[in-house]
């Protein structure tokens, strides 16, 4: 048990996963896009209000007060602008963060269009917020801002 958590591992694991994780997520995104009034504006298939009257804990969601198509599409901008970020390992566990809420936004804001690929997403997400992010392949490390470590705690990765 020792071993499996708190040996050290290759940083450039994480960093793979990292990168991995986040060029899937603005896929993702990317295929969202054509439909994003449809989903998760109130012009579109379902109303806000009813998604607060149903929602079972309280809405942690982006699209709280993005109800129209412009904001439902500055909210989406804004959230691949974060997973581009955390693609190129730049205030990555900020960037983790907002990625992982946007899932929890998917979820919530869309309930009827998320599918089973949106929840694999959304608890990949949510691993990869609380894992070792690996600076190795991390733009600041790559221009010389920061030193790049090749050890990181396991975790489990070996």
């Amino acid at each position: 048990m020792q071993r499996f958590f708190w040996d050290p591992a290759d940083d450039r694991v994480y960093a793979v996963v990292r990168i991995a994780f986040a060029v899937v997520a603005l896929l993702n995104l990317v295929s969202l896009w054509p439909d994003r009034a449809m989903f998760f504006s109130d012009a579109g298939m379902i109303d806000h209000d009813i998604v607060r009257e149903h929602a079972a804990w309280p809405n942690l969601s982006l699209f709280e007060f993005a109800t129209s198509p412009a904001a439902v599409t500055f909210v989406l901008l804004f959230s691949a602008v974060w997973m581009v970020l955390l693609l190129l390992g730049v205030a990555p566990r900020t960037a983790a963060v907002f990625v992982f809420l946007w899932h929890v936004s998917l979820a919530a804001r869309a309930p009827l269009v998320s599918t089973g690929w949106d929840l694999v997403l959304r608890a990949f997400s949510f691993l990869v917020l609380i894992s070792p992010l690996g600076r190795s392949w991390a733009l600041p490390a790559l221009l010389g801002k920061g030193v790049p470590t090749a050890e990181a705690l396991c975790y489990g990765l070996t």
